[in-house]
């Protein structure tokens, strides 16, 4: 009986979703690019903060420090052209930096196998991630040129520092400069390189440091009211890469939309749900959920029973919903 009940106001809050509000929402999101620390993603913050707060929630701003990346404009010259191309968050700025090109292929360490990188740039299929940045740094590269598997060319955060760094993490920053080039023009590199030697010149314009960033945290306690009852915390970034309709600004409606549907049945539920909305995800390494989990330990040790992360739905065409991780004891909820 009781897992009847439980699947029939399912139901009626799966009925009740409404496109009306998840299309107006995604609207107001996208109206202003969010990168981390700067004010459209306050502002932006803001709106979710009055709208979430509508539905009964109590509402808490947090204001904290963040190691924040911004990349700005990039040029690669190169073969007497200049190609289209842009850096990534955390990649080493550059002015007018030359250097031979290396093609290490995929970047693994049979990429790297009898090639001399130090002081070269290196040319590597796919896109920019932590662990490529890592192995161009630890064998002396001092610039990265990686290959779009197609014409789009995909923002990235290429640091392997999980948060805002510290002491003893510090020195794993990247070291290197590291731009991304369209197929096309990673071909016509990788041609040349076989050919004969290749000099590159880099200009990459990256704003790295210290931001004060906000993080949006909507608590609704259970009908007893109980501030110290166990919660579901349910979250996603906030921060984006440009205006980021579907990353993260479709999960945003999402969460919108979900906490506005259990406020409704708050008269059924066992415990409270807690909803946050990070910064410093897209150009800080998840630095906004890093700082929660360091500063608010104690109490997501004690109260919290379950963690629900929300990241880029409404995808057109998106219909497997269910290709995610879990835990194994929520496997079963997955």
């Amino acid at each position: 009986m009781v897992g009847a009940a439980v699947d029939e106001r399912l139901e009626r809050s799966v009925a009740s979703v409404s496109q009306e509000r998840l299309t107006a929402h995604i609207a107001q999101l996208a109206r202003r690019s969010k990168h981390a620390g700067t004010p459209g993603e306050l502002e932006s913050l803001r709106f979710v903060e009055r709208e979430i707060a509508s539905y009964g929630y109590r509402t808490e701003l947090i204001l904290h420090e963040a190691y924040i990346s911004l990349p700005g404009a990039a040029r690669l010259v190169a073969l007497d052209a200049e190609h289209r191309c842009i850096t990534h968050s955390f990649s080493r700025p550059a002015a007018a930096l030359e250097a031979r090109l290396v093609d290490v292929g995929r970047g693994d360490d049979a990429g790297y196998a009898g090639r001399q990188v130090a002081g070269a740039a290196v040319l590597v299929d796919g896109i920019a991630t932590p662990a490529s940045t890592v192995a161009a740094r630890l064998r002396g590269a001092v610039a990265q040129i990686h290959i779009s598997p197609h014409e789009y060319l995909h923002e990235m955060c290429v640091s392997p520092v999980w948060g805002s760094p510290d002491d003893e993490t510090v020195d794993e920053l990247p070291a290197t400069t590291v731009v991304t080039v369209e197929l096309a023009t990673g071909e016509e590199l990788r041609h040349a390189c076989a050919a004969g030697e290749v000099t590159v010149r880099l200009d990459a314009a990256v704003d790295t440091g210290w931001r004060r960033t906000p993080t949006l945290v909507a608590d609704l306690p259970g009908p007893l009211g109980d501030d110290d009852e166990p919660f579901v915390l349910l979250s996603g970034h906030h921060d984006t890469w440009h205006l980021g309709v579907m990353d993260n600004g479709g999960a945003n409606a999402t969460m919108l939309e979900v906490a506005r549907l259990c406020a409704l049945e708050r008269a059924h539920w066992r415990r409270g749900l807690r909803v946050a909305f990070w910064s410093g995800h897209s150009q800080g390494r998840y630095s906004s959920s890093a700082w929660y989990a360091d500063n608010r330990w104690e109490e997501l040790e004690l109260r919290a029973v379950a963690h629900v992360n929300v990241d880029s739905t409404g995808g057109r065409g998106n219909t497997v919903v269910s290709d995610t991780t879990a835990s194994a004891e929520l496997h079963g909820l997955a």
